[in-house]
């Protein structure tokens, strides 16, 4: 079964998996203290996690190997009290 999410083209990733849009650290890595929205798409191998702002914006949007330091790390940017949703699906 294919896993879909963001193509890897075109992203520059980390020794991990993750690909950063717009290049070397990426939008999530600058500082954003107003409330956080999270949306992952879980698979079994990799994950999609999308942040946005109250408005809508994204913030962040990064494909990751599902690696528990990983997520944590990705998670911490969201703030202390973000909004999650978490997409998983049944067929693994």
């Amino acid at each position: 079964m294919k896993e879909r999410g963001l193509a890897p083209g075109g992203f520059p990733s980390d020794a991990r998996g993750a690909h950063i849009p717009n290049g070397e650290g990426g939008p999530g890595e600058a500082a954003y203290d107003g409330e956080q929205f999270v949306g992952v798409d879980l698979h079994r191998r990799r994950s999609v996690i999308s942040r946005t702002d109250q408005h809508g914006e994204v913030l962040e949007a990064v494909r990751i190997s599902n690696d528990p330091q990983l997520l944590a790390q990705v998670m911490g940017r969201a703030g202390e009290q973000p909004e999650v949703a978490l997409e998983a699906t049944y067929g693994w």
